[in-house]
């Protein structure tokens, strides 16, 4: 089984969030808030950047090709103190897929947005693992709220994502994409939706783990609160494994059980006895 992780936000102005700082900080870049005036910068990130793109709807102008004029557009759309200015998420690749086939993995993951015709910036970023000695390539990505066509924006803000995202978006939306993306490119990798229960690293975790990493990872010297949550974590992921071999199995009886009852249901009724001496002959 492989590791999944998906974490999805809204962007508001009310709690302070901004969509510029937000494609400044996907794209690893310095970008200038021409509303706001203020400079948000990202270069120190620089190196963990791979690719970056916009995905546009089809009738939307090529201007919104460029990322600054999308997000100063949608700032200027959404103008209210508490306004809601993109949806965000980060989603974590599986180290199972080759380097060629991530930018395609990313797009076919956000298709669906772009479909419904919102537009899309996303970019991949790669970095070493904190917690494992492996790489940690990702989706970093912002989707408008609103729809954008040859006439600009939509009046109203696109509604229909809505239900999904408070249901299960892991189990109806991000999951089924994922495996059939490793289906389709014959990837042996699976993920499922219980794996988005995996514990996350605080912030301050995050930074012993890095220090701690930086001076060398002696075991020895791992700090406790480090090895308390790779601990968690190692128990969370053995626990779901176990959890995915049983799924198997019973996905297995459950596919011979169906079998089964259709060769009852097809199998020929035995020829009746006509009258009860008949049957008392037999």
């Amino acid at each position: 089984m492989s590791y999944y992780f998906v974490k999805m936000g809204i962007n508001s102005r009310s709690s302070g969030g901004s969509s510029l700082r937000r494609s400044a900080y996907i794209r690893a870049d310095k970008a200038r808030d021409y509303i706001t005036e203020e400079t948000y910068n990202f270069l120190h990130k620089a190196d963990e950047l791979v690719h970056t793109e916009v995905m546009l709807p089809e009738n939307a102008a090529p201007v919104f090709s460029d990322p600054v004029h999308l997000w100063t557009e949608v700032e200027k759309k959404e103008n209210r103190i508490n306004s809601q200015l993109c949806r965000t998420f980060e989603i974590s690749i599986p180290n199972e897929i080759p380097p060629e086939l991530r930018k395609e993995f990313a797009r076919e993951l956000l298709q669906p947005f772009v479909d419904l015709d919102l537009p899309v910036e996303f970019a991949i970023h790669n970095e070493q693992a904190i917690f494992q000695d492996c790489e940690n390539p990702h989706i970093s990505a912002s989707v408008a709220l609103r729809q954008l066509g040859s006439d600009g924006w939509a009046k109203g803000k696109e509604r229909s994502l809505n239900k999904v995202m408070r249901d299960d978006p892991h189990k109806k939306l991000w999951v089924p994409a994922m495996n059939a993306f490793f289906e389709k490119h014959g990837i042996e990798a699976h993920v499922q939706h219980l794996n988005h229960g995996m514990p996350v690293a605080s912030a301050a975790v995050r930074r012993q783990a890095k220090r701690w990493k930086k001076s060398g990872a002696d075991p020895e010297r791992i700090p406790a609160a480090v090895r308390k949550f790779i601990e968690a974590r190692e128990a969370r992921y053995a626990a779901m494994e176990k959890d995915f071999e049983l799924q198997k199995e019973i996905e297995a009886l459950t596919t011979e059980i169906e079998t089964l009852k259709k060769e009852i249901k097809n199998e020929p009724e035995k020829a009746k006895p006509a009258n009860k001496t008949e049957a008392k002959r037999g």
